[in-house]
């Protein structure tokens, strides 16, 4: 591929990242949609955990599943609210970084540490 393909191809594809925002301004926020139905999107991730965190049970990380049946549907709700880039990847990496997913392995020293931003 030459240097102005593969310049040409990852523009299209940041594009399709700006324009989902731009579309974002012109009609109701996938926030306050998720609002209206949960109260919050706190209220959203607690109802697929349980209010609880998810805590693996994994001994080495290559244990650990990618995705999850809770994360895919998850992904797919807020899909349904209008979010754009809500893969399973996506949820899954932002419910680890608020604490909400534990993915550390058993002899992990950081495996009980701190609560959940979103669960207190």
């Amino acid at each position: 591929m030459r240097q102005w393909e593969q310049s040409d191809a990852l523009c299209k594809r940041q594009f399709s990242k700006v324009a989902a925002q731009s579309q974002l301004g012109r009609r109701r926020s996938p926030l306050g949609r998720v609002g209206e139905q949960y109260g919050s999107l706190d209220g959203c991730i607690c109802g697929f955990t349980g209010g609880r965190q998810v805590a693996g049970d994994w001994e080495t990380q290559e244990q650990a599943p990618a995705t999850s049946a809770m994360l895919d549907g998850m992904s797919r709700e807020l899909k349904q609210f209008g979010f754009k880039f809500v893969g399973s990847t996506i949820v899954y990496s932002y419910l680890q970084a608020i604490g909400v997913v534990n993915d550390h392995i058993k002899s992990c020293a950081f495996r009980n540490g701190g609560d959940p931003v979103c669960l207190k």
